[in-house]
């Protein structure tokens, strides 16, 4: 069996790496965020694929090609990290591999030490926040909250407000 640790940021495989949390059997990998990019048209939400990010689908797609592999996603908990957890389970096709997701901050495995996988899917699940990553989705192009966010920079902008100034703190020591 073969098991790989998918986490969207490069930062934290690093020094994930270094300490030595994952034991030999774990494969790593990195997204460096979205898989994706996305913009609206005609009432439409489209995706492409990031062409730099091509050579890490197919290293995660290598993974789903036998049932006996572990693919565990663990992107962060926010509305974003449940879209690039969706992205990547998107392309993986249902039934041959079995895919997890990660339910623990991946931060929190910094003080561990050579991982197995057993310990690591204590903290998983088969579900995927689908809810949470549409609504990412839905705030970034649909939302009038957004549209409004835009509107007070583009015055703040015009009016050289974009920069909040910087006031020194006067302190009090009671000493």
């Amino acid at each position: 069996m073969s098991v790989l640790f998918i986490n969207e940021s490069y930062f934290t495989m690093k020094i994930l790496g270094k300490n030595g949390v994952f034991s030999k059997e774990i494969n790593t990998v990195s997204t460096n965020g979205s898989l994706f990019s996305y913009t609206y048209s005609n009432g439409r939400i489209n995706r492409f694929l990031i062409e730099k990010k091509s050579n890490i689908i197919d290293y995660i797609k290598s993974f789903n090609d036998l049932e006996k592999n572990t693919i565990i996603i663990a992107s962060d908990i926010d509305p974003a990290g449940e879209l690039i957890a969706f992205e990547i389970a998107s392309i993986l096709t249902p039934k041959k591999a079995n895919i997890f997701r990660f339910n623990k901050p991946v931060e929190s495995l910094i003080k561990e030490k050579n991982l197995k996988a057993e310990q690591l899917l204590k903290y998983c699940t088969k579900q995927i926040n689908v809810l949470k990553a549409a609504r990412y989705l839905e705030e970034r192009f649909l939302s009038e909250y957004n549209k409004e966010k835009l509107e007070v920079i583009s015055v703040f902008a015009k009016r050289e407000k974009a920069r909040v100034p910087v006031k020194p703190i006067k302190r009090k020591f009671l000493y």
